[in-house]
């Protein structure tokens, strides 16, 4: 009865603690599930969530993506450095469960993943070049999981990085990589077009830039993304104030407007191209007023050079006015924001040089190596080849000397016979047939000393 007792009781404790067990993996579960409803709770309750997961999770692949969304956490609220300490945490969790199951695909896109936010991350701190290098080692993972959906994704933003330090044509070739790999349109085709179009606007290619532009309309009606239309609609914008084309502008501008919803960042563009409008029309009241929208969104985003743009615009239209004092206060903060960005874009020039520079150096190593392989290659040729000519040599030399072997030796043996012949016609033998022909001719024995003499005469030609 004892017995029983305690295997019942041992029964129910082991129950209990499965049950207990399945309660917390549920409760993790849902709290990784509302530690990424970004748009639909509050920083506070997102972070809460991410960081109950990391204190109580027991698997590390739980623990690893409560620091990936704690990371998307920060990154949406532009605390940058907490977002990249997050995502290296979660790289490092990836890494080291990788080890285990280095083929797990889930756990490589995962991986990935985090190599493309810290990009992310590090281009918003103007770092491109760092930028540019984690998006290509979230390439390399992408590509052994064949993930063509985050392919396409991680080839725009390469584009986005390298049309940030200026190289259009290397922006416009990563571009279209990214277009290619889109096949299945799982990457917002308006977004897409629309990067190409601005990288030909920047360029001044008009013409090619409006071609990439038709091409996001036709895509716009199926476009969920309103912040991807409000940059469609802005660049609309820009491409028709280059062309004069002021309503059409107007037209587009509204719909960016709406399109962007309260966006400060997509707006700056928004309020900078309506300023343009009013002041092409002749309203510098309202000009003013949107370029003052502009600069307080420039301000609170630190979008310095588009602020520098926009004072330009300001400072001309205050020195036309008359107003001295306040043009030169402007005036006085677009010089200390150009040496800002001075300063800025010699970083840039410098992240973009010691980029190249890796680059050069790997693509003069592996240059080095493929000239290696490459004389390698021929002097196995020469070699191969010097051995086949050697043994074409030998044998026609043997045979050669074969031919010269078998002519001396026909040559000493029709001597040796002509030697044996001529040897046989001693004086004795001769004298002995001219004896017996004289005899016959002694003996009226005429046609039998002719036909002996005859072979005998036939007998000296052969032999002498």
């Amino acid at each position: 009865m004892k017995t029983f007792l305690l295997y019942l009781f041992l029964t129910s404790s082991w129950l209990v603690a499965q049950n207990s067990n399945s309660n917390e993996v549920a409760k993790i579960e849902r709290r990784l599930l509302l530690a990424q409803s970004y748009f639909e709770l509050p920083q506070d309750s997102l972070v809460a969530h991410a960081k109950f997961v990391i204190n109580h999770a027991e698997r590390p692949t739980d623990v690893a993506l409560a620091h990936y969304y704690l990371g998307n956490t920060y990154k949406i609220n532009n605390n940058l450095n907490a977002a990249l300490n997050a995502y290296q945490q979660a790289n490092s969790l990836f890494k080291k469960a990788l080890q285990d199951d280095e083929n797990n695909t889930e756990l490589l896109n995962n991986y990935a993943n985090t190599f493309a936010s810290m990009g992310i991350v590090y281009s918003q701190q103007s770092n491109y070049s760092q930028a540019i290098l984690y998006h290509f080692e979230a390439r390399k993972r992408f590509l052994q999981t064949n993930n063509t959906e985050k392919l396409a994704a991680i080839h725009n933003n390469i584009g986005i990085e390298y049309q940030s330090l200026d190289k259009f044509d290397e922006a416009i070739s990563y571009f279209n990589k990214a277009l290619a790999y889109n096949k299945n349109n799982k990457i917002s085709n308006v977004l897409l077009f629309t990067n190409c179009a601005k990288n030909y606007l920047r360029k001044n290619q008009f013409s090619t830039a409006k071609k990439y532009l038709d091409k996001a309309l036709t895509h716009s009606n199926d476009e969920k993304n309103s912040y991807n239309l409000g940059e469609l609609y802005n660049n609309l914008a820009f491409y028709f104030y280059h062309n004069s084309e002021f309503e059409m502008q107007k037209k587009y501008l509204e719909m960016a407007t709406t399109a962007f919803q309260g966006d400060a960042f997509g707006l700056s563009d928004t309020y900078y191209y309506y300023g343009l409008y009013h002041l092409k029309n002749k309203a510098e009241a309202t000009a003013i007023s949107y370029f003052e929208k502009a600069i307080e969104n420039c301000k609170k985003l630190e979008i310095k050079e588009l602020h520098a743009t926009v004072l330009q615009q300001l400072i001309q239209i205050y020195e036309k006015k008359g107003a001295i004092n306040t043009a030169f206060q402007l005036q006085k903060e677009y010089t200390d924001l150009q040496h800002e960005l001075a300063l800025h874009n010699s970083e840039k020039a410098l992240s973009f040089v010691e980029l190249q520079a890796k680059f050069d150096k790997n693509k003069e190593a592996f240059q080095e190596l493929e000239t290696a392989k490459k004389r390698q290659f021929y002097i196995y040729l020469c070699i191969i080849f010097g051995l086949f000519l050697g043994v074409v040599f030998l044998i026609y030399n043997n045979k050669q000397k074969m031919l010269q072997k078998n002519l001396i030796f026909e040559k000493q043996q029709a001597e040796f016979q002509h030697k044996a012949l001529h040897l046989q016609m001693n004086p004795h033998f001769v004298f002995n047939c001219l004896g017996s022909i004289s005899s016959f001719i002694l003996q009226n024995e005429n046609e039998t000393a002719l036909t002996y003499l005859s072979h005998f005469a036939k007998l000296m030609r052969i032999t002498l």
